[in-house]
């Protein structure tokens, strides 16, 4: 049904019941990550921990202390049936059953650290999906491209102050891959400078104007 699955599923095996049962909710955001994978899994962890903490940062996953963790909590989980498909598809109810579940020492050395890594990545991004809409997949090639950059302080800040203006996501996301028409990077580009501000560390406009139109591509 999904052929773009064949490398994913040939790398990480263990993520089979995940990967179908996202991929049946149409989701946008989790379908664009999952094609990414078979780039990214080389240097997954850093990009995992960047949107990790950008779910920290809105107040969602706080009962984990990291993707890998919740990584192997979810395939933990899938090995006894709970899967987003045995609960009907409703990924809250998939969530709170995730949540139920004690983490098996035993169990742990079952899984790769790529796939609980993978796991939590594809968890994430459905999770942030629901609140942010599904241009938060595009953020993860950016993570991959330059972490130290697009990390998890500077992302949350571009994300929330997106929440508030009528600059999105994907604008901020098509700015960085250089596929803006020149008066939309304008716009943007204001925008980036002035969430910048509150990072700036005595930075001035000139200065973090130079470091915004540096992370282009």
């Amino acid at each position: 049904m999904f052929p773009f699955l064949a490398p994913v599923m040939t790398t990480l095996p263990a993520l089979g019941s995940l990967l179908t049962g996202l991929l049946s909710k149409a989701s946008v955001a989790v379908k664009f990550v999952i094609q990414q994978l078979p780039t990214i899994i080389e240097k997954i962890k850093p990009v995992v921990d960047v949107v990790m903490n950008i779910a920290k940062s809105l107040d969602m996953l706080s009962k984990y202390q990291t993707a890998t963790e919740l990584g192997d909590v979810i395939l933990q989980a899938q090995n006894d049936g709970i899967t987003l498909e045995s609960c009907d598809g409703d990924f809250d109810k998939y969530h709170q059953e995730i949540d139920k579940v004690d983490l098996s020492q035993d169990k742990m050395a079952l899984f790769s650290d790529n796939e609980k890594l993978s796991a939590g990545l594809l968890f994430i991004v459905a999770k942030l999906e629901t609140q942010l809409g599904s241009d938060v997949g595009q953020l993860i090639p950016l993570v991959y491209r330059n972490a130290d950059f697009f990390n998890a302080d500077r992302l949350s800040a571009y994300v929330i102050a997106s929440t508030t203006s009528n600059i999105s996501i994907g604008q901020i996301c098509d700015y960085f891959s250089s596929n803006l028409d020149r008066q939309e990077a304008v716009n943007v580009e204001s925008f980036l400078v002035q969430v910048e501000t509150s990072l700036a560390n005595g930075n001035g406009t000139s200065d973090l104007m130079s470091i915004v139109k540096g992370a282009r591509e």
